[in-house]
């Protein structure tokens, strides 16, 4: 279960957030006077596609995923979001609604500031908003090319490319050890649990990596990125 709780005041995340270092003393207390953090343990929903957008997020601790759903079991994780990240929603001057979900892949501190905050500032400081559509730029074309992917490689190519975003995007070290499942990993994939299982085993023979547990190196990286490339 969640547990809500509060940090002492917003400047002690003016260094952890990126988009706050554009923020004046002025929008921190706006900011600060009305947010609360929560506690959510792995696999707790932080916020679910279809809810009203009430709040945006910023990832404080741990490692949340961004998904789409579709049906009842089938879903596509977009991206993996850490600490320093803020999200809202692409609902926010559109609808009003969450148009994906995000949940905690381990246990996660999530600091929720009201979106009527946000909206605020966004049109009195210039320097915010600007950051922040750029890096919601940033975000759909690192989503154009995933879709791109999915319609050109093979579930090979797939997995070759989820594991080396996780290698230079999320974990930054080699070897690195898995905080998602396999499960997971099939979604980023956009192919099953068990096609990931039988390619990580082929991957594993054919040299590419080495994998204990949750334990990932890898070993020939020219290879793997030869692999995603080409499908």
């Amino acid at each position: 279960m969640s547990k809500t709780f509060k940090e002492p005041d917003c400047n002690q995340c003016k260094d952890r957030i990126e988009v706050f270092k554009v923020l004046n003393e002025e929008d921190l207390k706006k900011i600060d006077k009305i947010r609360y953090d929560v506690l959510f343990h792995a696999g707790e929903i932080i916020f679910k596609q279809g809810t009203p957008f009430t709040h945006t997020i910023c990832i404080l601790e741990g490692l949340a995923k961004v998904y789409l759903e579709a049906g009842s079991k089938r879903r596509f994780i977009l991206t993996l979001i850490g600490p320093g990240e803020m999200i809202g929603s692409p609902g926010m001057f559109i609808d009003g609604l969450h148009h994906f979900s995000v949940a905690a892949v381990d246990d996660s501190v999530a600091c929720f500031v009201q979106r009527e905050i946000i909206e605020g500032i966004i049109s009195t400081n210039n320097r915010f908003a600007t950051e922040l559509l750029k890096r919601a730029n940033k975000r759909d074309i690192q989503n154009f090319q995933r879709f791109l992917s999915l319609t050109r490689k093979q579930a090979p190519g797939r997995l070759a490319e989820t594991l080396l975003f996780l290698y230079h995007e999320i974990y930054k070290t080699n070897p690195f050890k898995i905080t998602i499942s396999r499960q997971d990993l099939a979604d980023m994939s956009a192919t099953t649990k068990e096609n990931t299982i039988r390619t990580l085993k082929i991957f594993k023979e054919e040299g590419l990596i080495s994998m204990t547990g949750n334990l990932v190196t890898i070993l020939n990286k020219r290879l793997l990125q030869s692999v995603s490339v080409n499908g």
